[in-house]
């Protein structure tokens, strides 16, 4: 649904050069490169055993790799809407 989100931004824009198609880029590069660190660590804390500090530590680990998309989404987000405020 964010992805909609994203193309309906770069589609309202007219203008060829607009930077948010190079954003929304970067964007998919980072939500990839996420996704597969957390669905390798995921795959990686089930195999632990709960309870111990290694299932602990990755669970921090994996928290901090679904803030860190969370918080480019939000960011990337803000900078398309902020660009085509601007631009009109």
């Amino acid at each position: 649904m964010e992805k909609n989100i994203y193309l309906h931004a770069i589609n309202a824009t007219s203008d060829d050069n607009y930077p948010t198609i190079e954003t929304y880029q970067i964007l998919c590069k980072i939500l990839k490169c996420g996704a597969l660190l957390s669905s390798r660590l995921q795959r990686k804390l089930s195999r632990q055993v709960k309870g111990s500090k290694n299932y602990a530590k990755t669970k921090i680990r994996i928290a901090r790799v679904h803030s860190k998309i969370r918080n480019s989404r939000k960011h990337n987000i803000i900078n398309i809407v902020n660009d085509i405020v601007k631009d009109n």
